[in-house]
């Protein structure tokens, strides 16, 4: 456990070269914070909190996967050139 903690930086470093990557860091956040803040409160409060919160994450994601592939189609040869 101990190492795993140390290797945190190079982790965040490695995962965000890639939008995927980036993800799937968003991914283990929401997990954390909705655990961190609604662990004590009762199951229908939860159920809204962590969809709200899931909502928001695909959101990003689909935001993420967009500014990808413009930057694609940016850097990609044009057929006219």
């Amino acid at each position: 456990m101990d190492n795993s903690l140390t290797n945190i930086p190079e982790i965040i470093r490695e995962a965000s070269k890639s939008p995927l990557g980036i993800f799937a860091l968003i991914i283990i956040l929401l997990f954390s914070v909705s655990y961190g803040f609604f662990v004590s409160e009762d199951g229908l409060l939860k159920i809204i909190a962590f969809t709200m919160l899931f909502i928001g994450a695909i959101l990003y994601g689909v935001s993420i996967y967009k500014t990808a592939e413009k930057k694609k189609k940016e850097n990609s040869p044009q057929e006219g050139d």
